[in-house]
């Protein structure tokens, strides 16, 4: 009986040591065939249909999360989620930001000229750059159209956002090749601290009026 599943083992005791005899079948004990049972099969397709649907659920997720807070054709911040990240801003004591408002000039004339599919390339373009220019505590929103909010943190001087704001406005202006075409991009810039303890509302009031007087500047 001993060669039909386990080996027979005795324990002895001799001379005061403890020795164990076991018994195996020359050769080793023929490997058991493996047997799959209905139930075994249901349960391991139950797995993977179940870790399947997880997986979508959580790809839809995501995409639906990513939606609801940025903007469906540059990437960038939709105007609800930037606005809620200012205002969290601004509850910080020790903060010294700057809030700019980038307007295209002439974005309409684009639209005319090369149609809405070459407007939609101008944008997806220039958010690009925008999102380069600007270090990584920075945000980049879209407020509609041709509108743009940049939310800069920690700017210590006036003179230094001016600095700054040229060099984003040189960077943003490089003409930009598509099909055969080459449009000459100009954008307005507007810009107001944002202070701690300040309302949005007013914050984004003054970038908007600077923002405003240098496009009618412009103009001129």
């Amino acid at each position: 009986s001993i060669f039909d599943k386990d080996p027979e083992i005795d324990k002895l005791e001799l001379s005061g040591e403890d020795w164990i005899f076991a018994a195996y079948p020359k050769g080793g004990w023929d490997k058991p065939s493996i047997t799959y049972y209905p139930e075994q099969s249901a349960f391991f397709f139950i797995w993977v249909v179940s870790s399947v649907l997880l997986y979508l659920l959580l790809i839809t997720y995501w995409n639906r999360r990513e939606d609801a807070y940025h903007d469906g054709l540059t990437q960038t911040l939709n105007k609800k989620c930037f606005e809620k990240y200012v205002r969290t801003r601004l509850k910080n004591k020790k903060s010294r930001d700057t809030l700019l408002l980038i307007d295209i000039d002439g974005f309409k004339l684009i639209n005319d000229k090369y149609g809405h599919a070459v407007g939609d390339y101008v944008l997806i373009v220039i958010s690009d750059r925008l999102r380069k220019f600007v270090c990584k505590t920075d945000k980049v929103g879209r407020i509609g159209g041709d509108e743009f909010m940049v939310y800069l943190q920690d700017i210590a001087t006036p003179e230094h956002v001016e600095a700054l704001i040229e060099k984003l406005r040189e960077k943003i202006s490089y003409p930009i090749e598509y099909q055969n075409h080459t449009i000459s991009i100009s954008v307005s810039i507007g810009w107001a601290v944002a202070h701690a303890g300040t309302a949005f509302e007013q914050i984004y009031a003054r970038a908007d009026e600077a923002m405003y007087q240098q496009k009618c500047q412009g103009k001129a």
